[in-house]
């Protein structure tokens, strides 16, 4: 399954690789890209897994707000 979301809080390549580390230990993760000049994640998992789960881990690596696309 392929997700892609916008996210808030992107500044620079650290805030990339915390939100990528963060996202990649999710139980049923398979992959995540984070792309700082777009401002979006693409979610890469064996099932779906809700926005509100993965906006609640993202507060504990900082400032970080990820919104589905439509």
């Amino acid at each position: 399954m392929e997700k892609t979301f916008s996210v808030s809080g992107l500044h620079c390549n650290a805030c990339v690789n915390r939100v990528q580390k963060a996202l990649s230990g999710m139980a049923g993760v398979e992959q995540v890209q984070v792309d700082l000049a777009s401002a979006t994640v693409k979610i890469y998992s064996v099932e779906e897994i809700s926005t509100d789960a993965m906006n609640a881990l993202l507060e504990d690596f900082g400032d970080y707000r990820l919104h589905e696309k439509t």
